[in-house]
């Protein structure tokens, strides 16, 4: 189960059609993937319930991929404010 549904990335992106669903779909997985690393820590995919900064980022995440920024530094950066809450700090 995504942090996000598709409706939801959908409405983020102000897109009213499907023409771009698998495409989204893999934004969310990706976006996913790089709140991942960022955080350190795969239990931000299982909270429940899910904060809203954790979804606002990965709806940051997918907005960045849809506008074809694929440079993940870039994208990270701009999901970061929404996930320092969760992010596991090693030491």
């Amino acid at each position: 189960m995504s942090i996000i549904t598709i409706a939801e990335a959908k409405e983020f992106l102000r897109l009213d059609h499907d023409t771009d669903d698998d495409l989204i779909t893999a934004f969310i997985g990706t976006a996913e993937a790089i709140a991942v690393a960022y955080t350190g820590t795969a239990d931000i995919l299982t909270l429940d319930p899910m904060p809203e900064d954790t979804k606002q980022a990965i709806k940051t995440g997918v907005h960045y991929l849809y506008d074809g920024l694929d440079d993940e530094p870039t994208i990270q950066n701009a999901m970061a404010p929404y996930l320092q809450s969760q992010r596991v700090w090693v030491f």
